[in-house]
């Protein structure tokens, strides 16, 4: 008797926070394609996303199929007759079977997708066509095929296995025979020569010449031509003397687009669903709006993490969720997510680029769109638009040492004064009449703090002025008696190191919290003196660790702090109890430099390595990184600020600024296509065998993520299936789940790995497994 197990294959695949809307910026963010494990691409003639998710590009040096971490090549191979005809490929089509049409500069080939070969069509007396180059594909609706060629126009019915030539006829009377571009317009096909556009009727078969105005130049470039029609049925036309138009349900002629007279368009992208047309032209990218036919032109690029230029682009292609691939003159490949354009980035390393800048002071916007970056010997003004710096040349008259050593914070009023603090004094600058108050010759008592390094300021409901200071402790400035008073008792400092301040923070009911390296301090005005919050080993519920970086108050009068190394924490002050968040809770980082609020009450901690986002709804996390579109893969712990004139954060680390809106930051909602990729017997992968036979060693009758049925002798008993998650947005970023039904008793958590591997005692009492792949 024959016992067998059955086994079923369920994946679960989610993603890291990558998806939200942000308004029209400035600047477009391209990514240059993570190819690391990929060899260099040539040239990209033409890209593809097929019915199942997966992306093709099309080089002068091969095929290749792409699933967001592999690339995988298909080349033409002289000793095999079932590999592709040549290596430069020009057009890619899928048909309703899902099987592929792939256009070369020597003939076309149909890639069979589940038994993975190729059948060349270069045989003329065989299949009507033969070994030309080919410029187009499309696919009409009863299931034709045309063709594009240098020969002219070809048609393949969906159930003939031979091409038939339609134009030019010699009833044509058309001297010049290339056809370079198509596209079907139901119920007909619009097609372009060097004699111009044309028209041909599906049902009468007649082909008619579609008139233009006299700027249309029909010579052209073959491979500059680009035929697209718009959801609104307009046919629009990119050669090398511009962009053209053509409304047939207005039956005008073609006309010029006056944004692109005289200028080259090399690609033209479309998704319908938008109503928009990402053009490719001689001034770069233009975003056209086909409904109002107005257009955003020379949309300036900038790559992540690069200076150079993007150079010329060649290709272009809109995949779903909207996403564009671009391909460049400098044979690079980069991708433009609008799921990322809600982070703007100023590519520009402070500490590198700007001279003596420190790195302890906060980001603070001094007007719209300026941050104010402080250096050793002045300030200088950064705009986040243009991403250049202009002098803030300003200077004090007094405590000129103190100035000099280094801006560190700021505290606006109401009224335009601007309070500094530096590594060696406090200053006053009035920001309407453009010069510094001199504070020390109005009141001598503010010489107290020449010398004194100041990291964060605070105006409390009763008028006074907080200072927190490192090595000095806490001052408080009284307005109504002139004093100023310092809090570094010598007994609490021995046992709770209060001098060394870092942060300072007032609560609704007017109390103070300052965060010190020896601890949380909190000022009660009834004993005017600090009341000290720290880690004790022996009591779990005590701070994690001493050092407060950050300090909010919550809505429900609860206090947070961020530590260094110790996570969030979360203070209840009637109990004293605190509650630690960490990385086991889904943070980031367990420095956490900053506590930014939104509107919703998330709150935004910065750590060495990105950005955590806690929502105290869900009590929850989320993580955005490098991966997720910030331009920094490291940050620098105190360079953060929020804007005091819009709803923006602002993070700085060696590569750049990342500022956002937080509201335009959302969950991904999109649910990634999961295939099987592989399937592995003893680690090697299992070979497709077609016309099989049963005398033949263990092979799959198809591409295995296909759906069929596997059956296996008890002595095939380690198996592996490769799989993956169709998400190109930040498919690093995914993580995975599976359940090997029949085998596994629940779902196997891997995070992102990108295999299931199992295996079975060979002693088991079961002679065959059967595997259903679904």
């Amino acid at each position: 008797m024959a016992f067998h197990r059955c086994l079923s294959l369920l994946f679960i695949a989610w993603q890291l926070p990558v998806s939200g809307t942000f308004a029209q910026t400035p600047v477009r963010w391209l990514e240059a394609l993570d190819l690391r494990d990929a060899p260099p691409l040539a040239t990209i003639d033409c890209i593809f996303e097929d019915s199942r998710g997966f992306i093709w590009f099309g080089t002068y040096s091969g095929l290749y199929k792409f699933d967001g971490y592999t690339m995988t090549p298909f080349k033409h191979d002289p000793n095999d007759v079932r590999s592709i005809s040549d290596n430069k490929i020009k057009k890619l089509l899928e048909d309703r079977q899902g099987n592929f049409w792939v256009g070369t500069q020597v003939g076309l080939n149909f890639y069979d997708s589940r038994k993975k070969i190729f059948r060349r069509y270069i045989d003329k007396q065989k299949y009507g066509i033969g070994d030309i180059e080919i410029y187009d594909l499309k696919l009409d609706k009863t299931g034709a095929i045309w063709v594009a060629t240098a020969d002219g126009l070809y048609k393949m019915a969906s159930n003939d296995a031979a091409f038939e030539k339609k134009f030019p006829m010699p009833s044509d009377k058309v001297a010049i025979s290339p056809v370079y571009a198509l596209e079907i317009s139901n119920p007909g096909l619009y097609f372009y020569t060097e004699e111009g556009l044309f028209y041909r009727d599906f049902v009468t078969e007649k082909v008619v010449a579609i008139p233009a105005e006299a700027s249309f130049q029909a010579r052209t470039k073959k491979w500059t031509v680009c035929l697209q029609k718009d959801y609104l049925g307009t046919i629009w036309i990119g050669v090398n003397s511009g962009l053209f138009y053509y409304d047939p349900s207005v039956a005008q002629k073609i006309t010029l687009h006056p944004a692109f007279k005289n200028k080259p368009v090399n690609f033209i992208a479309c998704k319908n669903d938008k109503g928009e047309l990402w053009i490719g032209a001689a001034n770069g990218l233009t975003v056209l709006n086909t409904q109002t036919r107005q257009c955003e032109t020379d949309v300036p690029l900038q790559v992540i993490g690069e200076k150079d230029s993007v150079g010329v682009l060649i290709n272009g292609f809109q995949s779903s969720g909207a996403l564009v691939w671009l391909s460049s003159s400098t044979r690079q490949l980069y991708k433009m997510d609008p799921r990322k354009q809600r982070f703007q980035h100023v590519p520009i390393s402070l500490v590198k680029e700007l001279k003596d800048v420190s790195r302890l002071f906060e980001l603070y916007e001094y007007n719209p769109g300026e941050l104010l970056i402080p250096q050793k010997y002045g300030a200088a003004l950064l705009n986040l638009y243009t991403q250049k710096p202009t002098p803030f040349s300003k200077q004090p008259s007094y405590n000129l040492a103190g100035w000099k050593a280094g801006v560190i914070c700021f505290l606006e009023e109401k009224d335009g004064h601007l309070w500094i603090g530096t590594g060696g004094g406090l200053f006053l600058f009035d920001k309407k009449k453009r010069q510094f108050v001199q504070l020390e010759k109005a009141d001598p008592e503010f010489s107290k703090l020449r010398g004194v390094i100041i990291r964060k300021i605070h105006r409390d409901p009763e008028n006074n002025l907080w200072v927190a200071t490192w090595k000095d402790g806490i001052f408080k400035i009284n307005p109504t008696t002139h004093t100023i008073r310092q809090y570094n008792i010598s007994v609490l400092d021995q046992a709770h190191n209060i001098s060394n301040t870092r942060s300072i923070a007032g609560a609704r009911d007017g109390s103070v919290w300052v965060g010190a390296r020896g601890g949380l301090l909190h000022y009660r005005a009834d004993l005017d003196s600090f009341v000290v919050y720290k880690n004790n080993t022996n009591d779990p519920e005590s701070m994690s660790e001493n050092t407060a970086f950050c300090i909010y108050e919550d809505t429900s009068g609860a206090i947070w702090c961020g530590t260094y190394g110790g996570g969030l924490n979360k203070l209840d002050i009637k109990t004293g109890k605190f509650k630690h968040y960490t990385t086991r809770d889904g943070l980031l980082n367990n420095n956490v430099f900053s506590l930014l609020p939104d509107k919703k009450g998330n709150l935004w901690l910065l750590g060495y390595d990105g950005i955590s986002v806690y929502n105290p709804v869900t009590d929850s996390f989320r993580v955005f990184t490098h991966d997720q579109g910030l331009i920094n893969e490291e940050y620098d712990g105190f360079l953060y600020g929020k804007s005091r004139f819009s709803n923006h954060l602002f993070f700085c680390g060696k590569t750049g600024i990342d500022y956002f809106d937080p509201d335009s930051v959302q969950l991904s909602q999109y649910a990634p296509k999961i295939w099987i990729t592989d399937f592995k017997l003893f680690n090697k992968s299992v070979p497709i065998t077609v016309d099989r036979t049963p005398a033949d060693p263990f092979s799959l009758p198809a591409d295995i993520s296909y759906p069929q049925h596997l059956e296996l002798r008890y002595e095939q008993n380690v198996i592996t299936f490769d799989y993956v998650a169709l998400d190109f947005s930040s498919p690093r970023t995914i993580r995975y789940a599976y359940q090997l039904v029949g085998f596994d008793k629940g779902w196997q958590v891997v995070g992102d790995k990108r295999s299931c591997e199992r295996s079975w005692s060979r002693v088991e009492k079961c002679r065959s497994v059967s595997c259903a792949i679904r």
